[in-house]
């Protein structure tokens, strides 16, 4: 009930409980002064209780999987140099961005930032955020974010920043909106620091919602390279294909192509040997402009690129639910 009280940011139910935000205490056997006891088995209770602020992670993939999913993405190749070097690159690239990136997260996860302040037994005590149980009281200062969902205790005129409002700040107020969220970050407040009493944990708050839109998007067939290939497509008919014949044939027409020998192929409207000329060499190039360099380029960098902004994020602790956004993003002038 106490979960549903604050994920909802039901204060009228709230403050019909018995004493209020001292009650939940009670029920939740903590205090809001001197947070739980300090003792592993009543800890333990508490994490068996409530269970613990963990998600279950995805299973991660292997890497022949990753091998076989950068695979699926090419057409049969035929054996010229710079198709090959293509393939190469982007499998590459493919396989280093689906392959390493669970070790990335879970390097970050592990890092010493996740280490947070609570209170147990009226002292001040740093444990890592995975090890919070329901009951804890954190103290938090302004940049910090908050670890799990929960009530505020302490702190007057507390300014959040949350996920779900857009990264708009949120005012957090004891008496008339106690409700925190994990994810959220301390923006301002009155005091050095605020404590919260934490109500929710784990797979049950509100975080983990957000890790699985996470995977669900990442089980779609849909990624940011299909609207590349749609874009390549017509590039490569339209526009592509036209010039490189168009720039080949004025090349040859205009006695700019000569044979083994040293002589103009095309001189006075006469071809001396089709077969043996320049001309199905012409043809081979112009394709494999086409058919290579113009896509795969682009699918290149869409993989690299990808991928070097999750490590970017993942830097900070934050995740990209839906990467094809960065498409929207890039027709808006003004936020």
């Amino acid at each position: 009930m106490i979960m549903k009280i604050v994920k909802k940011k039901d204060l009228d139910r709230l403050k019909r409980l018995p004493n209020g935000i001292e009650g939940v205490a009670k029920t939740l056997e903590t205090d809001i002064k001197s947070g739980i006891p300090d003792d592993k088995k009543k800890i333990g209770r508490q994490r068996a209780r409530f269970g613990s602020n963990t998600y279950k992670k995805p299973p991660s993939e292997g890497l022949f999987l990753a091998i076989w999913r950068s695979l699926q993405a090419f057409a049969i190749l035929n054996d010229l140099v710079n198709i090959l070097a293509a393939f190469i690159l982007l499998l590459a690239a493919s396989i280093f961005g689906n392959f390493l990136r669970p070790s990335l997260k879970s390097k970050v996860r592990n890092s010493s930032e996740n280490q947070i302040e609570v209170l147990r037994g009226n002292k001040r005590k740093k444990i890592s955020m995975y090890e919070i149980v329901v009951g804890d009281v954190v103290c938090l200062k302004i940049g910090d974010k908050f670890p799990a969902d929960g009530l505020l205790v302490e702190g007057n005129n507390l300014q959040v920043e949350e996920d779900d409002q857009g990264g708009e700040t949120v005012q957090v107020d004891p008496d008339e909106n106690p409700f925190l969220f994990s994810g959220s970050i301390v923006v301002n407040s009155d005091y050095s620091e605020c404590k919260m009493m934490v109500t929710t944990v784990g797979m049950k708050a509100k975080w983990c919602e957000m890790i699985s839109q996470q995977n669900c998007y990442s089980s779609e067939n849909s990624t940011m390279e299909d609207p590349v290939r749609k874009l390549t497509l017509p590039i490569r008919l339209k526009v592509g294909l036209p010039i490189a014949f168009l720039v080949y044939l004025i090349r040859y027409f205009t006695g700019n192509t000569k044979d083994i020998n040293g002589d103009q192929e095309f001189n006075h409207g006469h071809l001396r040997n089709f077969w043996d000329s320049s001309m199905l060499d012409i043809v081979g190039t112009a394709f494999t402009i086409v058919a290579v360099t113009i896509a795969d380029s682009l699918r290149l960098s869409v993989p690299v690129t990808s991928f070097y902004s999750k490590k970017r994020m993942l830097g900070d602790l934050e995740m990209a639910s839906e990467l094809s956004g960065c498409e929207n993003m890039a027709f808006f002038t003004t936020i």
